[in-house]
């Protein structure tokens, strides 16, 4: 016992070791957020992944991006069949949903479609839309369904592999606390009482660690599977993609986004999801900022027949 404190990290001058230990707090935060997390995301059975005869292109979207990217995938294709029209302002930074067909005309729409056609009163702010349906319970009922059988699968993350990178994290946490304990009781006993930096820096990278949360929306295996679509179906950009079959254009914009919108005639839409929405640079467990909403407005004049022009966003123009 009495050499327990005779080693060089022991031993070692008091800044030195304050830049080595900020160093290792550095190294852990790496691998806590990346290797962690690839780490519990990882499954045993990831190659073992074929895709569906018809894939269902809500399925994918969310995979790809939970509720907001399935949410605005359903509500575009309510758009493309006519039971919602897109609006724009002169200056497409603006859009707006309103409904084409009554609530009596939605016998053709499956359970998800219904509950984002019912969301949708009045004419509406794309972005407030989205908002509304997100805190809808048909719809989150619609998600549950899809994340169960997607957590079934293993291809989202399940309670088992958050349980995993949490264990992981939390051995991580503890090696460097004990490690930061050593070094405090090895100063003790050299007669060495100045810690307070020590301790500041102990107790701060580890609250730092404990926050690091994961944010990857699926796991190894889920990965595989967008692969393989991506593979099987490559990426249809701008107005050809609009040019292609209803059910083409769907899976299309499930497994890439809609960026491939840009550079077509809706992509303002495009433009106005990626700054009002941030669906491109979001993940799972990140929302979009609450800055102040705009209000609903009322369609007050008429825009090439069946598309009405939208108070809210200062007359229609462009509507397809």
């Amino acid at each position: 016992m009495d050499n327990i404190f005779e080693n060089p990290i022991a031993r070692m001058y008091g800044p030195a070791f304050l830049f080595f230990y900020a160093f290792l707090f550095a190294i852990a935060y790496w691998l806590i957020k990346n290797k962690a997390v690839k780490i519990a995301g990882k499954i045993e059975n990831e190659n073992d992944v074929t895709i569906p005869l018809k894939p269902d292109p809500y399925e994918i979207a969310f995979i790809r991006g939970r509720e907001r990217e399935l949410a605005l995938l359903v509500i575009y294709t309510l758009i493309k069949r006519d039971y919602f029209a897109l609006l724009t302002n002169k200056e497409k930074k603006n859009v707006a949903i309103k409904k084409k067909k009554t609530d009596a005309e939605i016998n053709a729409l499956n359970m998800l479609e219904r509950s984002v056609f019912n969301c949708l009163k009045n004419e509406s702010y794309l972005k407030d839309l989205i908002e509304k349906i997100e805190r809808d319970e048909e719809f989150k009922k619609q998600c549950s369904s899809f994340e169960i059988y997607l957590e079934q699968q293993q291809v989202i993350w399940s309670d088992r592999e958050r349980n995993k990178f949490k264990k992981i994290r939390k051995g991580i946490i503890i090696f460097l606390i004990c490690l930061g304990a050593y070094k405090i009781l090895a100063a003790i006993a050299h007669e060495h009482y100045n810690l307070i930096l020590l301790i500041a820096e102990m107790v701060m990278g580890s609250f730092v660690l404990a926050d690091i949360s994961f944010t990857r929306a699926f796991t190894s295996k889920g990965e595989k599977v967008l692969e393989n679509y991506k593979n099987t179906f490559k990426s249809i950009n701008g107005d050809a993609l609009l040019q292609q079959p209803f059910f083409i254009l769907q899976l299309q914009l499930a497994i890439y986004g809609f960026v491939l919108l840009n550079n077509s005639k809706h992509d303002y839409l495009y433009d106005y999801i990626k700054s009002q929405l941030t669906i491109e640079k979001k993940t799972i467990d990140d929302w979009w900022p609450t800055s102040s909403r705009n209000g609903n407005g009322s369609c007050g004049s008429s825009c090439g027949g069946s598309c009405g022009g939208c108070g809210g966003c200062g007359g229609c123009g462009g509507c397809s």
